[in-house]
């Protein structure tokens, strides 16, 4: 899913929790928003360059499959959700992180293969993907 489309989801629901939130409702951006720099890291480890337009072009048509980003999984949500039980500063990164992974899953489900995708944004199916391989 495009940048700006994160980047729009995420303002309309910082606006919408900042009058009951105010300063902290900014943690949404670092969930709903900056959680997509996991394919920043991912492109300076497959190419050891630091150039952010290049970044963006090699991940632009990536699917899950053929990428490992770290924030992008259903078990770092889950992680995030418990961790957000003890601390509302981590309760709404997690929000914002949620928006964020379920955009992608309806992006995947309407323009590619969901089946192969969906089981790839999983860190244990993967894993047992590569034990039964």
């Amino acid at each position: 899913m495009k940048l700006q489309t994160h980047l729009i989801a995420t303002s309309l629901l910082f606006m919408g929790l900042y009058p009951h939130y105010r300063h902290m409702a900014l943690l949404v951006f670092v969930g709903g928003f900056f959680i997509d720099m996991d394919h920043y890291f991912y492109y300076i480890m497959k190419t050891k360059d630091l150039n952010l337009k290049k970044a963006y072009h090699f991940c632009e048509n990536k699917t899950y499959s053929d990428v490992f980003c770290i924030f992008h999984h259903f078990e770092f949500i889950a992680i995030l959700f418990l961790i957000g039980f003890f601390s509302s500063y981590v309760m709404l990164v997690s929000i914002g992180a949620s928006v964020h992974f379920a955009m992608d899953i309806i992006h995947i489900a309407v323009s590619r293969r969901i089946s192969r995708e969906i089981s790839d944004m999983s860190w244990i199916a993967r894993l047992v993907k590569k034990i039964k391989s």
